[in-house]
């Protein structure tokens, strides 16, 4: 009995799992097509978006952002997703705060966490450069979320102690070992 409750459990929590992640897709995507002045005609990206600044609805992307766009597409498809763009909010923790970042972060579907982080303070940064602006801190102590994809040897992080900081951290040899506990 109590492998089948387990089984029903998973079972229901996996449509909400896969509805997070197809929201965390659809943002990070129409962020791209925000940037670049696309103008929203779905309540949602409306909402989202506010169209304050958009130029209208041809698309003008470089290679990266294109190339960005075209694999978060490519993972919505594969996630089955299919966000309703009739509403008006998204399920994506600390979205104004995500706007923000210069680098836009890549979600890729799975979390892993370091839980109780051992070492001295580090710097969070809006993109991937020392000399980006500092977006927070992780603390000893801290809570490090991992759910997006590395790049050039840059990780985007989520801190948490109490409240939340993100932004982007260069990999160090310590940053996976020198934690009280790992999930993920």
């Amino acid at each position: 009995m109590r492998a089948f409750l387990a089984l029903l459990l998973a079972a229901l929590a996996a449509p909400a799992a896969a509805l997070e992640i197809c929201d965390e897709l659809w943002f990070t995507r129409n962020l791209i097509y925000d940037r670049a002045g696309y103008c929203f005609s779905s309540p949602l990206g409306r909402a989202v978006f506010d169209n304050s600044d958009c130029t209208g609805s041809a698309l003008k992307l470089d290679a990266a952002a294109l190339n960005m766009a075209a694999r978060l597409q490519a993972a919505e498809q594969e996630w089955e997703c299919a966000v309703d763009t009739s509403r008006r909010t998204l399920d994506v923790p600390h979205l104004a705060a995500r706007m923000t970042m210069i680098d836009i972060p890549e979600p890729d579907g799975y979390e892993s966490g370091c839980m109780g982080w051992l070492g001295g303070p580090l710097t969070l940064h809006a993109a991937r450069s020392s000399a980006a602006p500092v977006t927070g801190m992780i603390q000893p102590g801290d809570n490090i979320y991992y759910g997006f994809i590395s790049v050039d040897d840059w990780h985007f992080i989520v801190s948490s102690h109490g409240t939340a900081d993100m932004g982007w951290l260069r990999d160090r040899p310590d940053l996976w070992t020198n934690c009280r506990s790992f999930a993920g």
